[in-house]
């Protein structure tokens, strides 16, 4: 298996996004997400469940993202994916360089719900 990266199955534009945390004038702390940078990836869920924790209905849902290889990602960054108007936000759990030869990237994420 080759991990070269067709482009047709890059369909989907994603933001990378780094936390910065800002303190107000009354001390607290205020956590925003500011753009790192924007590629062309594929996003593909691959398991949802609910469960009921303190009395509520929880739900995951695991995404995995294939992108080119692009350095300096990390697992403290999120993606922001705009699907049909609405944003999607994905916390990164992992990131793998597929084959080990530094041309694509799986990365498995949990999205915001």
């Amino acid at each position: 298996m080759t991990a070269v990266v067709r482009a047709g199955l890059l369909r989907h534009r994603l933001t990378f996004q780094t936390a910065t945390e800002t303190r107000d004038a009354q001390g607290g702390v205020t956590k925003t997400w500011v753009d790192t940078v924007t590629v062309w990836g594929d996003v593909a869920p691959i398991r949802a469940r609910e469960y009921l924790n303190a009395d509520q209905i929880r739900a995951d849902i695991t995404h995995q993202v294939i992108i080119r290889q692009y350095p300096g990602l990390t697992t403290k960054q999120r993606i922001k994916w705009t699907d049909d108007g609405t944003d999607r936000y994905f916390h990164i759990e992992s990131i793998i360089d597929m084959e080990e030869r530094d041309r694509k990237l799986q990365i498995f994420c949990k999205e915001e719900v």
